[in-house]
């Protein structure tokens, strides 16, 4: 007992003096110690550990593995903004169409997001413990601030640990180093990151896109079984309902009616192709293959050589009409326009003599108010004896100055027969002035009856057709002006090609023909046989042909012209109004009678078409691409944020990693031991060995008058690394 009392007595005699020695030292007037770069010790410092020692395994999978993820999540979100190229993404790769159309693009955008998050954190982390590592090795710091940033090196909650240790460090040295400033723009890049989730979603917004190919069946034809309700409409009431102004396919050319310098004016054959589809599904549609109708129109016109006589006639106090009758002279005609050789005034057409109408008996238009519009008119001249039968045949006749065509006067006037300008009376036209394709003739002084003879074939065929476009399909309306009694149809001219020269199909709203298959393939019709199908393709192609001529027959009789003007006095037809308002604005936009017959022939028969759509009952197999409503990047300004903010975060991951490597030499990243071993050291033992139990806080205020500057390095004499004062 007295050995082991006189054992303890000694123990706490040293202890008493040891702790008499630390409260010396902490209670000695405070100095301020002068900051020292220990870059000085360079030489007398350890080689650089290797890589993979120096970082670990995990640290280079996070450094290097990390970097690459995030530059990988980088290009998936470029590809994801950048990927969709022109046309409402039709030509973008397949795997961004099927993101974008299954709308998973907000959810790739969040996954992403949440890994980039993950990844730079991951890093942000890792980064602290090196720029840790470089100020308790390379740099020194405070006594009171050693045991966190050594920890650090090894275990830390990010860039805000040391960043608050940055501040309360009292150097502006250490402040102002490579490695603090990186860790600085670190910390805000990774907070930055965050928030990349609600930063990239609002690049997006709802567009149009065009869906991927399929393949659907539609009714392209007609079957013997509609031929009942198909006579239904055989009669011309019909067409004065309003149908509509449908988008079709065309073949781009660069082609115009303009006339030639011998007065004639010539479309050549337009073949366009009916979409077998409601107004939504024909408005969603980008690219089409498969069978459907097509017209094709050509229509040339000249100037007539003529003898005729305009009559004036009174219908009631102050309101006149006028009316023209005569002969036309077609080799004349056909001399002055030098066509070559002379077409043959008539032809053998089963089994009968058929010729060239040369009488005419038309009535004409009158202005009713002074304006700037000339009213016009269409007087269809029919060659005796003809039928339809006689006609349909040769409506693929190269010679289209045949009596099988269909012919017809076009008349613009300025003269008014109302009122006391003109008393009844008749008049001889006299000698013309020739203007493009018209014949311009003087009725009265400052009045003048403008002349154009039109031939005209159509043709109805069911082909396969391939067709696409790059832009949104429409469908222009018909509009009426009830301040100005004048209607407008600019937008269906433009449509029809009849605007603007040198517009495209997608300017126009319409699709390009690429390919056309005649005769269509049987294969392409869900028939029973293939007696069904050619049955269905030839009835389907004349039905469509038929009605709307049926109608143009019926307008020959009682000698009356159409009424295509939109305000006039005349006696005649009544042919839909927004065709005969077309009519009317071509001819006094561009002069061009042969663009306005072909584009007003064009709209009987596509009303015919959608009129009958919903009898065809023979379904042809169709490829289709529409276009579809889905949530996809359209904006740049979040993605080029993100952009930046990562890249900034790459390259401030990369550089301390680079000082990690330059300047460490006892630090191994993903070990703990060394990093609470390195703290023993005569300045830190007397803290360690005596005050376990004190906070942070405490630890800082006991050694705040005596806050020495210490690093980490290997002492000569012991050989030990340890935090030695510098």
């Amino acid at each position: 007992m007295p050995a082991h009392s006189t054992k303890a007595s000694s123990s706490d005699a040293a202890n008493s003096a040891e702790s008499v020695s630390f409260n010396r030292t902490m209670n000695m007037p405070c100095q301020r110690e002068k900051y020292e770069d220990t870059q000085a010790l360079a030489a007398n410092i350890d080689p650089r550990l290797p890589v993979l020692q120096s970082l670990g395994k995990s640290g280079c999978s996070l450094i290097f593995g990390g970097s690459l993820l995030s530059l990988a999540l980088l290009s998936f979100l470029v590809f994801l903004w950048a990927a969709k190229g022109p046309a409402d993404g039709q030509y973008a790769p397949w795997v961004w169409q099927m993101i974008m159309l299954n709308n998973w693009a907000t959810r790739a955008v969040t996954l992403s997001s949440l890994l980039l998050r993950t990844t730079t954190a991951a890093q942000a982390t890792i980064c602290t413990s090196f720029v840790a590592a470089i100020w308790v090795e390379r740099r020194s710091i405070r006594l009171s601030q050693v045991a966190h940033v050594s920890i650090a090196r090894s275990v830390n909650g990010g860039p805000h640990e040391l960043v608050r240790e940055l501040l309360s460090s009292r150097s502006w040295r250490l402040a102002i180093s490579l490695e603090s400033i990186l860790l600085l723009i670190l910390a805000l890049t990774t907070l930055g990151i965050q928030f990349s989730s609600t930063i990239l979603l609002a690049d997006f917004s709802n567009t149009t896109l065009t869906s991927l190919p399929e393949r659907i069946t539609r009714n392209v034809g007609l079957s013997k079984a509609q031929e009942p309700i198909l006579q239904q409409l055989s009669g011309s009431q019909w067409v004065l309902f309003q149908g509509p102004n449908a988008p079709f396919g065309e073949a781009e050319s660069d082609m115009t009616a303009k006339p030639n310098e011998s007065g004639v004016s010539d479309t050549r054959p337009q073949r366009r192709a009916f979409l077998p589809f409601e107004k939504p599904e024909r408005a969603s549609l980008r690219s089409f293959k498969g069978p459907t109708l097509t017209s094709s129109i050509q229509t040339t016109c000249l100037r007539p050589a003529l003898h005729a006589t305009v009559a004036f006639r009174a219908y009631a106090p102050g309101r006149g009409v006028g009316s023209l009758t005569g002969n036309i002279n077609y080799q004349e005609t056909f001399a002055s326009a030098a066509i070559d050789p002379l077409p043959p005034a008539c032809m053998e057409v089963q089994n009968k003599t058929i010729c060239l109408p040369t009488g005419f008996n038309c009535t004409i238009p009158s202005v009713t108010w002074s304006n700037d519009i000339w009213p016009t008119a269409l007087c269809i001249i029919r060659a005796d004896g003809v039928q339809i039968s006689d006609v349909y045949p040769y409506q693929e006749q190269e010679n289209i100055y045949a009596p099988t065509s269909f012919i017809y006067l076009a008349f613009a006037s300025n003269a008014n027969f109302d009122g006391e300008s003109v008393e009844d009376s008749t008049l001889t036209l006299g000698d013309p002035f020739a203007y493009g394709e018209w014949n311009s003739y003087q009725v009265y002084t400052g009045a003048f009856l403008n002349i154009s003879l039109c031939f005209s074939t159509v043709n109805t065929t069911m082909v396969e057709v391939e067709m696409s476009t790059t832009t949104a399909l429409w469908e222009p309306d018909f509009q009426w002006n009830a301040n100005s009694s004048t209607p407008s149809t600019r937008t269906i001219q433009k449509m029809l090609g009849a605007g603007k020269p040198g517009e495209d199909n997608g300017d126009r709203g319409i699709l390009s023909i690429h390919n056309i298959e005649r005769p269509l393939p049987l294969s392409t019709l869900d028939t029973i046989d293939a007696g069904s199908a050619l049955y269905a393709i030839n009835r389907s192609e004349y039905a469509l042909w038929r009605g709307p001529v049926n109608v143009l027959m019926s307008y020959t009789s009682d000698n009356q012209s159409l009424l295509t003007c939109s305000t006039c006095s005349m006696n005649g037809w009544s042919p839909p109004a927004d065709a005969a308002a077309l009519f009317e604005l071509i001819i006094n936009d561009n002069g061009q009678a042969a663009q306005a017959l072909e584009a007003f022939l064009y709209m009987f028969w596509e009303r015919y078409y959608y009129l009958i759509l919903p009898l065809f009952d023979v379904r042809g197999y169709i490829d289709v691409v529409s276009s579809t409503q889905s949530v996809i990047p359209v904006y740049w300004g979040g993605l080029v944020a993100i952009l930046s903010i990562v890249s900034i975060d790459i390259m401030c991951v990369l550089a301390l990693t680079f000082l990690y490597l330059l300047k460490v030499r006892y630090t191994r990243q993903g070990n703990y031991w060394y990093a609470v071993s390195q703290l023993l050291s005569e300045s830190t033992r007397p803290i360690l060995e005596r005050h376990g139990d004190l906070g942070d806080h405490e630890v800082s205020q006991l050694a705040h008058c005596k806050d020495r500057l210490v690093v980490i390095r290997r002492i000569k004499p012991t050989g030990r690394v340890e935090c030695d004062e510098v």
